[in-house]
């Protein structure tokens, strides 16, 4: 039987106020205050070409689904990262 183990009570704001200060500090070193978001936007690319080629490989299949199978509309099929539009970087540290 696993040993339970005793929750630590939750941090004070100031405790959790520090911290997140000292990540956004972290943050704006690693990305020079926001303005070279390379390190993050190499992930989120990756994501997007699995993204893109899971369509892509769905689309194909419909081809081979019957006689009832379609093509999506070319203009409504995902290409790239420019299809999407980010709303905010996710960050975990």
């Amino acid at each position: 039987m696993a040993a339970l183990h005793q929750l630590s009570p939750k941090s004070s704001r100031a405790e959790s106020g520090a911290k997140n200060t000292a990540l956004c500090k972290l943050f704006d070193a690693e990305t020079d205050h926001g303005q070279n978001m390379s390190s993050y936007s190499a992930p989120l690319d990756q994501a997007v070409a699995a993204i893109v080629a899971q369509f892509a490989r769905k689309n194909a299949a419909n081809l081979f689904a019957g006689r009832g199978g379609k093509l999506v509309d070319a203009s409504k099929t995902v290409k790239n990262n420019k299809d999407f539009e980010l709303i905010t970087w996710p960050v975990i540290k």
